[in-house]
């Protein structure tokens, strides 16, 4: 599996200028980010997963203090042409086995990481162990019951990309995972409710409804995002 990033690395970015990447991009930050109003911003935030650095780029314009971790070394090098070397930390590792001491995070983020990982459980565990107490995980989460992890299924079958290794959820999935970690307070909201075949020029009116209606649990179960956020207690 890491082979397959660090050989997507140099146009995983692209999907982001695509008016159907944009649109997704759009939609998932501003579930996630409805978690984040309200957050201190002098919070050590750790990021997993970081990838490219999308997130970690969107979580230090909003002047966070951010360590993005991740066990690509192709995907770290682009994040750091990407930030900057005087913004935010950068870690190759292992999010399994993460290289931080007991308690050092007010936060931890992982944007469409949890579909990677082998042993979610340990995880989990990594991610409460890192946590101060009263920390919060955020994550945003692919579904497994939209019509977008039909299509990714379908081109994971066909082409052996990266989502040939995912695993998709539902809220109630996730759910059962936090709550066996021992996360409380569980809040979750839907986003990218319109189709993969949707033309752009639905896409104002399709975000104007998600927008207005990202806490429906009828609607985010039909929807592609899951922001979801957690607290350690």
């Amino acid at each position: 599996m890491r082979s397959g990033f660090n050989s997507i690395s140099g146009f995983y970015d692209f999907w982001y200028d695509t008016p159907l990447g944009a649109y997704a991009d759009r939609v998932e930050k501003r579930a996630f980010d409805s978690f984040l109003k309200g957050l201190n911003p002098n919070n050590l935030i750790l990021d997993l997963g970081t990838g490219t650095g999308v997130l970690l780029q969107f979580l230090l314009q909003k002047k966070f203090e951010v360590i993005g971790i991740d066990f690509s070394k192709d995907m770290i090098k682009k994040a750091n042409e990407k930030i900057g070397t005087n913004q935010g930390s950068l870690v190759l590792g292992d999010i399994e086995n993460l290289p931080f001491q007991n308690g050092t995070f007010d936060i931890v983020t992982a944007m469409t990481t949890l579909e990677f990982v082998k042993n979610v459980e340990k995880l989990l565990q990594e991610i409460m162990r890192v946590l101060k107490l009263g920390g919060q995980f955020i994550l945003g989460v692919l579904t497994s019951l939209s019509s977008w992890s039909f299509d990714r299924k379908i081109r994971g079958l066909i082409s052996k990309d990266i989502f040939s290794y995912a695993k998709f959820y539902t809220s109630f999935e996730i759910i059962k995972l936090l709550r066996g970690a021992k996360f409380n307070k569980i809040n979750i909201k839907g986003a990218v409710f319109a189709p993969p075949f949707t033309p752009k020029r639905f896409f104002p009116f399709v975000e104007r409804i998600e927008q207005k209606f990202m806490d429906s649990f009828i609607l985010r179960m039909i929807g592609a995002f899951l922001a979801v956020r957690a607290k350690k207690i």
